[in-house]
């Protein structure tokens, strides 16, 4: 099983990439056969086919506000949509 289908996850991908990597310090790096993203070199999420996985930010960390909208709605579209076997 691939954790993640880059091909699949290309618009989703392209459009939490606009968003998370101008925040200052965040960047992103293959790893572990997922796209995995980090904020000053610590881990803070990836992504994974059909969906985007957060570690618990702090709350100083007040940009994360700005991305949740766009994760709920995919989140909601993902669980809506009927499964592949």
């Amino acid at each position: 099983m691939k954790y993640y289908d880059e091909e699949k996850m290309v618009e989703v991908r392209n459009i939490f990439d606009r968003e998370v990597l101008k925040w200052k310090g965040v960047t992103s790096k293959p790893m572990m056969g997922c796209l995995c993203y980090f904020y000053n070199r610590k881990f803070i999420g990836f992504l994974v086919t059909d969906g985007i996985v957060l570690m618990k930010l702090l709350k100083e960390a007040k940009d994360v506000r700005s991305v949740m909208p766009f994760v709920r709605k995919r989140y909601e579209e993902v669980s809506a949509a009927p499964h592949k076997k």
